[in-house]
């Protein structure tokens, strides 16, 4: 197949894996906690984080901020986990793209000239031991041979299908009708279009494709399934609804043990 630039290039794959989600991580808090507010208007939004490093030496952080680091903290662990494996999987698995005879240009065919299984006994050709690319341009020739899994579909996959999860957490129990089903709609149009263009643009095998998709899904549910152990937890907004919860907030002190408490007395880790 011919070589062709991509439709969704790198610098556009950053903007929607760690741009995208960061900014709309840091607007659903701004909402959600104009949202408390309004709902518990009599109650304190005065909750902190309390890290403590040293027995004198403690970091303060109130919710909001230290709700957005603990959320896009979990997120950018689970991006760097996909990345790491969808790299090993290229480095050891080195299937060549679909345009590689494009990028490599070697002398002649090597499929009509070499792939006569009965004369050679080649079930498969290895560039540079069966035949000589053409083509001064090293870097290119491996980069087309870093064809599985697909890294386009498994960050996207793993961006979007997080952020699908996240809104369902955070915006489904808000009175905003079809408005998150249609934020998760696009969310998965977007990664969908992503994965299609990689094929249509000549750079993946369909399989490639279906491999990092699979790859992006599952490291997203397990990150965002830990995401919500901790704050099954350790959440704040669980003393929102108690009776006399404004009461209970000012009678109720730090304890003295553990490393990472709320003002509140919520041990956080």
């Amino acid at each position: 197949m011919p070589f062709k630039n991509s439709t969704v290039t790198n610098t556009y794959l950053i903007i929607l894996t760690v741009l995208v989600p960061f900014v709309f991580m840091t607007v659903t808090e701004i909402l959600r906690t104009a949202y408390m507010k309004l709902k518990h208007s009599k109650l304190s939004m005065h909750n902190k984080y309390r890290i403590i490093i040293k027995k004198n030496r403690i970091i303060e952080l109130n919710e909001q901020f230290g709700n957005l680091i603990i959320n896009y903290s979990a997120y950018l662990f689970g991006l760097l986990c996909t990345l790491i494996i969808t790299l090993i999987g290229k480095k050891t698995i080195g299937r060549l793209r679909p345009n590689f005879l494009d990028v490599c240009k070697p002398n002649g065919n090597p499929y009509k000239l070499l792939c006569d299984t009965q004369n050679t006994g080649n079930t498969y050709l290895i560039p540079g031991e069966h035949f000589k690319c053409l083509n001064l341009d090293l870097s290119g020739i491996i980069e087309s041979r870093k064809s599985f899994p697909s890294g386009h579909s498994s960050s996207i996959f793993y961006s979007m299908i997080f952020l699908i999860f996240y809104v369902h957490k955070f915006w489904n129990k808000r009175n905003l009708g079809f408005i998150p089903q249609f934020f998760q709609f696009v969310c998965f149009a977007t990664a969908w279009f992503v994965a299609l263009s990689r094929v249509t643009d000549n750079k993946h095998h369909p399989t490639d494709v279906l491999a990092g998709t699979v790859l992006g899904i599952i490291i997203a549910c397990f990150t965002f399934y830990y995401l919500n152990l901790f704050y099954r937890k350790y959440n704040f907004r669980t003393k929102y609804d108690l009776p006399n919860a404004n009461l209970e907030m000012k009678k109720m002190d730090m304890g003295e043990s553990g490393d990472f408490r709320a003002s509140n007395g919520i041990k956080l880790i």
